[in-house]
């Protein structure tokens, strides 16, 4: 997905959902932990990857601090999503990478000095933070 359908080799743009570290990420590695743990664990039959975060159940493949690292990402993602549509008035999941276009959407979610440059390096963090926790959780899921 990483590679197909976000386009990002450019560089001139990220996107949210299927970009590296994205919100597809999370949606893939938590509903492969459901996969695997609903059989067994009605606490796994979650709608939704906001409720399951809420709460992620103890298991083998995520542990407690990456569940909470993965919330506050979804978080910032989702927020970030949604301002992103609200200023374009449109439904994209993109966002550029230029500094100077992000600026009023950084002011937007309250990120600052140098807003739009100070939101890029938030992203690039997040979006670390979240292909690393799904890297490990991958290699956890196929252990076992």
């Amino acid at each position: 997905m990483e590679h197909e359908l976000a386009k990002e080799q450019s560089g001139r743009q990220v996107d949210l959902k299927v970009g590296m570290g994205g919100l597809a990420d999370i949606d893939c590695l938590l509903q492969l932990v459901q996969i695997r743990e609903s059989a067994t664990r009605a606490e796994f039959r979650v709608a939704g990857t906001r409720q399951l975060l809420i709460d992620l159940p103890p298991n083998d493949f995520v542990d407690g601090d990456d569940a909470q690292r993965l919330r506050v990402c979804h978080e910032f993602l989702r927020t970030l999503e949604t301002v992103l549509r609200i200023q374009a008035d449109s439904s994209r999941g993109w966002m550029s990478t230029d500094s100077t276009e992000l600026e009023p959407v950084a002011a937007k979610i309250g990120i600052g000095p140098a807003p739009g440059e100070a939101l890029l390096l938030r992203y690039r963090e997040v979006t670390r933070e979240i292909h690393d926790i799904f890297e490990r959780g991958m290699k956890k899921l196929k252990a076992k």
